[in-house]
C-alpha cells in the first residue's frame, strides 16, 4: 500500500507481510512483521502500463493499416483501421494465419514465399496485394514491412503498415484504358490522313489533271513528292504508335528513299542519313517538306552528266542528310557536293517555288536561323530555336 514519508512527504510504496508464531496448543504468542520497499517497481510498472496504453492507442487510432504477426503468420495485433476495412474485428481474428482469412487463392503462394523472406531477416520495401473482406469485397494494398527482434538478432514479430490503394488502382486503370482509347483514334486518324493524302498522289497521277509539257509533268511529280512526305509522316505514327512525336530516324531514311525512287536510282550517287532522336508533329512535318524541296533539288541539278565528282570532289557523287543536337541548338543539315549554284545566285533570294518554300518554312515555321554553305557543292544548315527541340 501507498505511505507518506513524515519527514519529506514524499509518497512510498511498501509491501507488508506478517507471520505468526503459535504455541503446541495453536495459540499465537508473536508476530512477526516485513515490510518491503516496492516503491521502484511500482514506478517500472506504471511506466510499462502508460506505455503500453500509448501504444494501443496509436495502434487504435492510426489511419493506416497496422498488423503484427508472429514467425507463423499468426495475428497478434490487428487496429481498428484493419477492423474498418475487412469486417472483422481483433477478437475474430487474433491467432489465426492471415493468409487464410484475408489472401486471395491465386495469390497465396506468392504471399507465403513473401512472408517467409521477412522471417528469414530479408524485407522488401514494399509490396501489394488483394485482401479479401469479410463480406467478399477486395481491396488492393500497399505495405511496408518491419522486423521486431529478439536479443539475439532472430525475427520474432512481422509489423505490416498498409495504404489502402484500391481507389488509386481504379483511377489509374480507368486512365489507361482512356489513353488507349484515345491511341487508337489517334491512330485511325493518321491512317486517314494518310490514305486521304494518299488518293490526292492518286489523283495527281491521272491523265489530264495537268498540262501533258515537260513542266505541267515536273510540277505534278513535285506536289506528288510533297503531299508524300506529308502522307509519310503520318504513316510512320501510325506504324510506331507515338502520336505526339516523330521518330525521325524511321521517317527520314524512308522520305530521302522515297524521293529517290521517284526521280530513279543512280547507282553513281551515295546517300547518307544521320539522324537520332525526335521531333514534334509540326516540325517534322516542315522538316519534310524542306528536306524534300532540297533532295530533289540534287537529284535533279547537282549531278549533271558531265559532272565528274570523283575528279572534282575526290569521292562519289553524295547527298547527306542530317540532323543533330549542336551547342544546345539542333541543326538540321542538307548536303550535296555537286555542281552548285551558278555565280552570284543567292538561295536565300530564289524566285523559284522550291526554294521560296524552304525559306518561308524555315523563317515561318521552323523559326530556325538559315545558312548556305557552297565550297564543295551545296549545304543547307537549319538552327532551330530552343522551342519544341529534338527529343
Amino acid at each position: 500500500h501507498r505511505v507518506t514519508r513524515k519527514d519529506s512527504g514524499e509518497i512510498r510504496y511498501v509491501h507488508e507481510k506478517c507471520e505468526h508464531v503459535r504455541d503446541d496448543n495453536g495459540k499465537i504468542i508473536r508476530s512477526v512483521g516485513m515490510v518491503q520497499d516496492i516503491t521502484e517497481r511500482k514506478v517500472a510498472e506504471q511506466a510499462l502500463r502508460t506505455e503500453r496504453d500509448f501504444s494501443t492507442s496509436i495502434l487504435s487510432t492510426v489511419g493506416g493499416l497496422i498488423i503484427v504477426l508472429d514467425r507463423e503468420g499468426r495475428i497478434v495485433r490487428f487496429n481498428r483501421s484493419c477492423e474498418t476495412i475487412t469486417g472483422y474485428s481483433f477478437e475474430e481474428v487474433k491467432g489465426k494465419q492471415f493468409w487464410d482469412l484475408f489472401i486471395l487463392p491465386e495469390e497465396m503462394q506468392g504471399v507465403k514465399d513473401t512472408f517467409a523472406q521477412l522471417t528469414s531477416g530479408m524485407f522488401p520495401n514494399e509490396h501489394e496485394n488483394f485482401w479479401l473482406a469479410k463480406d467478399g469485397t477486395r481491396r488492393f494494398i500497399q505495405w511496408s514491412n518491419s522486423a521486431m527482434t529478439k536479443a539475439d538478432g532472430s525475427v520474432e514479430y512481422v509489423l505490416g503498415t498498409g495504404i489502402d490503394i484500391t481507389e488509386r488502382k481504379k483511377a489509374d486503370e480507368a486512365l489507361r484504358e482512356a489513353l488507349s482509347e484515345k491511341e487508337v483514334l489517334l491512330s485511325e486518324i493518321h491512317h486517314r490522313v494518310k490514305n486521304n493524302l494518299t488518293a490526292f498522289i492518286s489523283l495527281l497521277s491521272l491523265d489530264g489533271s495537268y498540262e501533258d509539257t515537260e513542266s505541267g509533268r515536273t510540277l505534278r511529280k513535285d506536289l506528288q513528292n510533297r503531299a508524300r512526305s506529308m502522307a509519310l509522316i503520318h504513316e510512320t505514327l501510325y506504324r510506331t504508335g507515338k502520336f505526339s512525336n516523330v521518330d525521325m530516324s524511321i521517317y527520314l531514311k524512308n522520305l530521302v528513299d522515297q524521293i529517290a525512287q521517284s526521280y530513279g536510282v543512280r547507282s553513281d550517287i551515295k546517300i547518307f542519313v544521320d539522324v537520332d532522336g525526335t521531333l514534334s508533329i509540326d516540325r517534322a512535318t516542315t522538316a519534310g517538306l524542306i528536306i524534300n524541296e532540297l533532295v530533289t533539288n540534287s537529284f535533279k541539278y547537282a549531278f549533271p552528266p558531265e559532272f565528274d565528282c570523283m575528279a572534282l570532289r575526290g569521292e562519289p557523287c553524295t547527298i547527306r542528310v542530317s540532323l543533330a543536337k549542336e551547342e544546345r541548338k539542333d541543326v538540321l543539315r542538307v548536303s550535296d557536293n555537286g555542281c552548285g549554284f551558278h555565280e552570284g545566285f543567292d538561295p536565300l533570294k530564289s524566285k523559284s517555288l522550291g526554294l521560296k518554300l524552304v525559306n518561308f518554312l524555315s523563317r515561318h515555321q521552323l523559326r530556325a536561323e538559315t545558312e548556305v554553305r557552297t565550297e564543295k557543292g551545296t549545304e543547307f544548315i537549319f538552327r532551330l530555336n530552343d522551342t519544341n527541340t529534338i527529343a
